[in-house]
């Protein structure tokens, strides 16, 4: 009989990360929460990409003056779950996310994010600055 590795003997990646975004132009709502989607999106791609197996569970939130969103995918089907609760537009805004992939060292995680953010961010004329990490 083959032996089945113990839940916490699979080897996981995790990141976590705090940046602010800024961007010229004010996004309005449903520009912020496609952002999001985006974003979730790009990760799940790029993990992918690298590990084709496993687990993944990506949890991002954003936080503006005039309010936030959460997405989240867990899983590889690549469906996100939004909350968005965005009163107005945008213009600076704190994004908190935190990345755990099966199949992945604590770098590659990392630069899947950083990857994914840049990507993003760029058509919308975004910048972002790390605040805090932890991984």
């Amino acid at each position: 009989m083959k032996h089945k590795p113990h839940y916490s003997e699979a080897n996981f990646g995790s990141f976590g990360v705090l940046v602010g975004l800024s961007f010229k132009v004010e996004l309005d709502p449903p520009s912020s929460k496609k952002l999001m989607e985006s974003l979730v999106r790009s990760m799940a791609l790029k993990y992918t990409n690298r590990a084709d197996f496993g687990i993944l569970r990506i949890k991002t939130f954003l936080k503006s003056l005039t309010g936030h969103i959460k997405a989240d995918l867990i899983g590889l089907k690549k469906e996100v779950f939004t909350e968005s609760v965005m009163k107005n537009g945008m213009r600076k805004a704190e994004l908190a996310v935190n990345m755990l992939g099966q199949g992945l060292s604590e770098e590659e995680a990392k630069i899947i994010v950083i990857e994914a953010l840049k990507e993003t961010l760029e058509p919308l004329s975004g910048r972002f600055s790390i605040i805090r990490e932890s991984i």
